[in-house]
């Protein structure tokens, strides 16, 4: 069970419409059940060009599957990056330590030169 206010998905599927590139490359979002047991889990991986903080937004919809297609919920997200991370909702800082703002990593090696955002199209 869930900690009182945080928020939980049952995630199926995630999908990329828009990336400003640069800022970010390589953007991926895979989503893995690691054990039978296990809850299923968002693992997001990119290569950052500059450094995020709360110049940049991030917007996330939630739909859902009914009569066989993807409907919208009510469900819409927008957070700026250090408040996202800071959110008692999210608990991202806490449970990550990701830092705000969050700047690139030299030398990660986390991608090749000409690799895009890859979003969806619709």
């Amino acid at each position: 069970m869930a900690a009182a206010g945080v928020l939980e998905f049952n995630l199926e599927r995630s999908e990329i419409e828009y990336c400003n590139e640069s800022y970010i490359k390589n953007l991926k979002l895979a989503i893995r059940k690691h054990s039978r047991a296990a809850k299923r889990t968002l693992n997001i991986s990119a290569k950052l060009l500059k450094t995020l903080g709360n110049n940049v937004t991030v917007k996330m919809s939630m739909e859902e599957f009914l009569h066989n297609e993807y409907r919208p919920t009510f469900i819409h997200l927008e957070f700026k990056w250090c408040e996202m991370l800071e959110s008692p909702y999210m608990r991202l800082k806490e449970k990550y330590g990701i830092p705000c703002p969050t700047p690139p990593r030299r030398g990660s090696g986390a991608g090749a030169g000409n690799e895009r955002c890859n979003p969806v199209k619709r």
